[in-house]
């Protein structure tokens, strides 16, 4: 980021911040501490990464599913499919290298966003209909739905689920 400036009123009742401009960049990493799934972090990049002056690379490592955060699998089916909408979708690249669970983390993300010229506006009406999905850790494939029907009848257990619902014209919601 460019630099900023910030100024306070003699009473310190007005706070003034201006941000200046953002720079954006390439082999940019940052290691995530694991309270916080990576995605918390790409959601503010997310929002500042289509107006920086170059496009933005960045390696973030940490937590990649768990957490109080959505986990990479539903950042990339339901949020990344928004830019589409307002016209970001050719070069946006979002790859996971590596998983990581808490409380270690480990995981491995590469994000990288181009930069807008303009905003196109935005309108969300429909509703959809729901699809769901799961994640397990340190299980074997075929455990998954075990278990996942042994939480339904329990209610908890080791796996996290989550829905999608895609709405017609392509948007996706999501639910933890």
């Amino acid at each position: 980021m460019a630099p900023t400036s910030t100024s306070m009123k003699r009473m310190g009742t007005t706070l003034r911040y201006s941000p200046g401009q953002i720079i954006g960049g390439d082999g940019l990493a940052h290691t995530c501490p694991p309270s916080r799934c990576v995605t918390y972090f790409l959601e503010g990049l997310l929002l500042l990464a289509p107006l920086a002056k170059q496009p933005l690379s960045i390696r973030l490592k940490g937590v990649t599913n768990g957490g109080p955060d959505v986990s990479c699998d539903t950042f990339r089916t339901a949020t990344l499919p928004l830019l589409a909408k307002f016209g970001i979708s050719e070069q946006l690249v979002f790859k996971i290298q590596k998983r990581g669970a808490p409380p270690l983390g480990g995981g491995e993300v590469v994000f990288s966003c181009p930069t807008l010229k303009g905003i196109q506006p935005l309108e969300l009406l429909d509703e959809g209909k729901a699809v769901g999905a799961q994640t397990t850790d340190l299980l074997m494939p075929f455990g998954g739905s075990t278990l996942s029907s042994a939480a339904r009848r329990r209610g908890g257990g080791g796996e996290g689920r989550g829905g999608l619902a895609e709405a017609p014209p392509g948007i996706p919601k999501t639910a933890s």
